[in-house]
């Protein structure tokens, strides 16, 4: 019974670390968590996708239907899509630098 208990601890400081660090979403998993959850479930690493893209100057138009949480959540996706689609494109360069 000891190596359980001491399994779940290290289970839960693991998921714990994890949960700390600050990992960016590649965009293919940004691209699975808005078809799993939609805009609404994925709004924060939406948000931080977007702002990264105006950063580097990518996509201003998209950027700005991304980041409107009036707009219909279709739009936002489709918008997102596109988004993604430039940012593939983009040089390696003006990604890393904003």
């Amino acid at each position: 019974m000891v190596m359980i208990e001491d399994y779940r601890l290290f289970e839960w400081s693991y998921r714990r670390t994890l949960d700390l660090m600050s990992t960016t979403p590649t965009i293919d998993e940004l691209s699975h968590l808005v078809s799993t959850r939609g805009v609404a479930g994925a709004e924060r690493e939406l948000a931080e996708f977007a702002w990264r893209l105006a950063r580097a100057g990518i996509a201003p138009t998209l950027t700005g239907v991304i980041l409107d949480t009036d707009a219909p959540a279709i739009v936002r996706e489709r918008a997102f899509a596109r988004a993604a689609i430039e940012a593939r494109r983009a040089p390696i360069t003006r990604l890393f630098a904003a």
